[in-house]
């Protein structure tokens, strides 16, 4: 999980991005509500190429956990979809509630991103969560950026326990007004439960017994919700927390192919440093790790996905102590 928390601080970036694009987005919204039905389309497809364009900047920038809320004068609702092709990308839609409380006709149009990496809530919503959490294995490999709107209450945390502290922390970043504790549920939020049964709608597997190689038994696992499972590893768990199955793992498809691409770079800067007699040993790691990241991107398996995690998460130390750095 993140540790460094210097980067939850509201920095001055975050805070231009988030008042001059709610500022556009009003705008958009407010034309779309004015105008009516017959540009609607048009209204809707200009909503969500701002609420992209925005999100260039609610990113957390390699350093850590950074969120905030966006609000809107009237509901929308979002849809995604994700290609996994390669670099792949996410295209998003909106569709903007009129005053009498009914949706426009249809979605406007969908705008495509392929830098981005988009998990959205398909609840509609006049207040959205947004929150951005760095990925990576042994080294960064891209930030995430989660939209969200519901209420979630977190069943089975232990405050007093260091690193499930830290998860507490940073899932309070997606939501400030979160709820710990099956006491202080409410009707309409959605139970996560965290290694605990019982009445959850999100059950989190803790699957890290191995203390030598784990720093907490959080760090990989399963989360559990609609009937089916899917593998996350180190931040990858909020993304499956707060994502659709499909779009959690086209996104993490899209993450493995751009780690396999950044690990030959990796590769050929080893060459390199090589021929000025500056020796690295991490060559066969890294050959591992960029193979089995191209294999998972093209067909992802949630066990291989956790192995590979902690066959190669010594990585980062290894280059940190090396005399010629690599990325770190």
């Amino acid at each position: 999980m993140i540790k460094n928390k210097k980067g939850m601080e509201f920095s001055f970036v975050w805070l231009f991005a988030i008042l001059a694009g709610t500022a556009i987005l009003f705008l958009a919204i407010y034309g779309a509500i004015s105008v009516g039905k017959g540009m609607s389309n048009s209204q809707n497809t200009l909503v969500a190429k701002e609420l992209t364009v925005i999100s260039d900047s609610l990113q957390a920038g390699g350093a850590a956990a950074t969120g905030s809320v966006i609000h809107f004068p009237r509901e929308i609702e979002i849809y995604q979809e994700c290609s996994s092709d390669s670099f792949g990308y996410n295209e998003i839609s909106t569709k903007v509630l009129n005053k009498k409380g009914k949706d426009f006709e249809f979605f406007g149009e969908l705008i495509k991103t392929a830098n981005k990496y988009i998990y959205s809530s398909d609840v509609a919503s006049r207040e959205f969560y947004t929150v951005s959490y760095p990925i990576g294995f042994a080294f960064e490999i891209a930030d995430v950026l989660i939209l969200d709107s519901q209420t979630y209450c977190y069943i089975g945390l232990d405050e007093e326990d260091y690193f499930q502290k830290g998860i507490i922390s940073d899932l309070t970043i997606v939501q400030k007004k979160a709820l710990f504790g099956a006491s202080n549920c409410t009707e309409d939020s959605v139970r996560v439960c965290f290694g605990v049964g019982g009445k959850c709608d999100i059950t989190v597997r803790p699957l890290c017994s191995d203390s030598s190689n784990c720093d907490s038994e959080y760090e990989v696992g399963y989360v559990e919700k609609e009937g089916s499972s899917v593998a996350y590893v180190g931040n990858l768990l909020y993304p499956a927390i707060f994502s659709p199955k499909e779009i959690y793992e086209c996104n993490t498809k899209r993450l493995l192919y751009r780690q396999f691409v950044l690990s030959n770079i990796y590769l050929e800067k080893i060459n390199r440093i090589g021929s000025r007699g500056c020796n690295s040993a991490l060559s066969s790691s890294l050959g591992l790790l960029g193979g089995e990241s191209f294999r998972l991107s093209m067909d992802l398996d949630n066990r291989d996905l956790i192995n590979l995690y902690l066959q190669t998460k010594s990585l980062g130390e290894d280059d940190l102590h090396a005399e010629c750095h690599l990325w770190s």
